[in-house]
């Protein structure tokens, strides 16, 4: 546009024509509303690209949270597990000394009674008399109120080892 402008200059004025500045140019009405729309346009694009980036890094965010949420309450519940595993198999050795501690007592009770019953049979078998002696020492000195037997050595006074009167 500069050459054809300078070229017809030079030909009607003789002019020689080194720059070409336009000023106050005015756009038709339909134009400048087309180019405002156009700037609209492009400004609602923008702003809806930016409203789409905007909820993906939303999404985004609230996934990781998610993820991360999730993950604490793995974390959780596998503590939770460990525990009540750890908790089971104190219980399970704790049960297993107690029934060997009672079985270990059993057998030392029984022992104990065995040798106890072993010596009181050496002891009546070398003295008779301790059987009445023992007797006569738990005895709280009242007549039993129920005496079973007929006769024979059988009767109140068969406690005492007392002969049966002669008839």
């Amino acid at each position: 546009m500069r050459k054809e402008v300078g070229s017809a200059l030079q030909s009607i004025f003789g002019i020689e024509i080194t720059d070409l500045q336009l000023s106050s140019i005015t756009y038709s009405p339909s134009f400048q509303a087309s180019i405002e729309a156009a700037v609209q346009a492009k400004n609602d694009a923008i702003r809806a690209e930016n409203t789409v980036v905007k909820v993906r890094y939303e999404g985004e965010q609230q996934k990781v949270q998610a993820d991360a949420q999730a993950a604490v309450r793995v974390a959780q519940a596998n503590g939770e597990a460990q525990a009540t595993v750890a908790r089971a198999r104190s219980e399970r050795e704790a049960a297993i000394l107690r029934a060997e501690g009672d079985a270990q007592a059993a057998t030392l009770l029984g022992d104990a009674q065995a040798h106890v019953v072993q010596q009181v049979g050496t002891a009546v078998a070398g003295n008779p008399g301790v059987v009445s002696y023992e007797t006569a020492r738990r005895w709280n000195g009242q007549m039993p109120s129920t005496v079973l037997g007929g006769g024979g050595g059988t009767g109140p006074l068969a406690l005492m080892n007392l002969p049966p009167a002669s008839r």
